[in-house]
């Protein structure tokens, strides 16, 4: 059995993500940090509750994964798409025989609006790393050259969020085909 999964799998990334969405879509203490711990908490089993989101990050043989996608923008005037990439995901679904799962992107903000339309993705323009006009050698964020890598600016941003919202924008991806799953404490998405 895999830490937060009742099934005995081969494929433990897969059984981990179907436990994560079954938790997730009914909102039901061997581990005190991880997959285990964050379903607990998300079912309510474990304090505190409201938790709607497991955000999960995956390894395919060490490189942590990302997907891109692209969200209509609805304005007349302006650009056509919201163009996202995210190494954070939400499960939405995962299919028990094939093994395949759609994750949805999540985006970490270090804004703090209210959890309304103003945070929906057709509204807002991704942030990814450092601020627009900054760089990794701005005195503002004190990166080395490894550290100036898409994912480290990414953990950087995520550990800095102030929330995670939900992009509405869907990727499908074959589980068998990833090597590790690291699953961030639960959350309340916007």
């Amino acid at each position: 059995m895999s830490c937060g999964s009742d099934k005995y799998s081969n494929d433990c990334v897969c059984s981990t993500l179907l436990a994560i969405a079954d938790a997730q879509d009914k909102i039901e203490d061997d581990c005190h940090t991880g997959c285990r711990r964050s379903i607990e908490e998300l079912k309510g089993r474990i304090k505190p509750k409201g938790f709607d989101t497991i955000p999960v990050l995956l390894t395919i043989c060490g490189t942590p994964f990302s997907a891109v996608g692209a969200a209509r923008h609805h304005s007349s005037h302006e650009r056509q798409f919201n163009i996202f990439k995210s190494f954070l995901f939400r499960v939405h679904d995962v299919n028990e025989n094939s093994c395949c799962a759609t994750l949805e992107l999540l985006d970490p903000i270090r804004n703090h609006f209210p959890c309304d339309e103003s945070s929906s993705s057709n509204s807002r323009s991704s942030e990814f790393g450092p601020g627009e006009h900054e760089s990794c050698s701005s005195s503002h964020f004190d990166f080395d050259e490894e550290c100036c890598s898409e994912f480290n600016k990414f953990l950087t941003k995520l550990e800095n969020s102030k929330k995670i919202v939900r992009t509405g924008i869907f990727v499908t991806v074959d589980l068998k085909d990833f090597t590790s799953v690291a699953c961030l404490p639960a959350v309340i998405t916007c």
